[in-house]
């Protein structure tokens, strides 16, 4: 009797044991099923004038930064006729007349490579990048001022130029505007040299790069940079685009 009662409550467990196996196999994912990837923010979510803060920037002929290649992506909003991105030669140029009283003035050159016309609407997206990376620096520029029924849109013929303008307080090593004459004087902006500007034209999502010499900027998060819609270049009096 008691051997028949032992052997009853051994075969229980191992019912037990047997059950709790095909639970657990009955609620794993199947060999080789995939998982979701992670999600994150995309580097240019905030649209075609987004500046991602760490992917380097396309250069330009004959600069050594690093060259990603171009998003196949395009902006529906692009106005009809819209410059290719192939097609557009993009500088940003000092205007020595336009500066003065702690203020710089420079305008971000787009010039028609190609043998059509083509038209630019809107704000360029501008921020200034470093550490031989393409880091963004500080914060991205400003859109300022509204557009003009003449910027909508401007059409550029082929060789031609059209302009945006881009102003910012003058920064040097020690602050310039924002510091005091000493080195760490300026912890408002906490100026860093950089390497040039990452440019995004008007409703394209292809960054260009422009290298500079001797440029600073804040590091910080303060709001300097600031640039207008796309323009004729006959509007900037007393500026003439280099083409070369």
């Amino acid at each position: 009797m008691r051997r028949s009662t032992t052997a009853g409550a051994i075969g229980a467990v191992l019912i037990g044991i047997l059950l709790t196996g095909c639970t657990a196999l009955g609620g794993a994912a199947a060999p080789g099923t995939p998982t979701a990837p992670p999600t994150g923010p995309s580097a240019s979510s905030a649209g075609p004038t987004a500046s991602p803060t760490s992917a380097a920037p396309t250069s330009t002929a004959g600069s050594a930064s690093p060259s990603p290649s171009a998003s196949p992506r395009r902006d529906p909003n692009a106005p009809a006729g819209q410059c290719a991105d192939a097609h557009l030669a993009v500088s940003v140029q000092n205007d020595p007349t336009g500066s003065g009283a702690g203020q710089r003035l420079s305008y971000v050159v787009f010039r028609n490579t190609g043998s059509s016309p083509c038209v630019l609407e809107g704000w360029p997206g501008v921020s200034l990048v470093g550490d031989g990376n393409g880091t963004q620096v500080g914060r991205a520029a400003r859109e300022q001022g509204a557009l003009q029924p003449g910027e909508r849109p401007i059409m550029i013929a082929p060789g031609a130029t059209a302009l945006a303008a881009l102003s910012y307080p003058y920064i040097n090593a020690t602050g310039g505007a924002y510091g005091d004459g000493t080195s760490g004087g300026d912890p408002k902006c906490r100026a860093q040299e950089v390497d040039g500007y990452r440019v995004y034209p008007p409703h394209s999502f292809h960054a260009f790069f422009s290298p500079a010499s001797g440029l600073y900027g804040c590091s910080t998060d303060l709001q300097n940079l600031y640039v207008a819609p796309v323009t004729d270049a006959s509007a900037a009096k007393g500026f003439t685009p280099k083409t070369s």
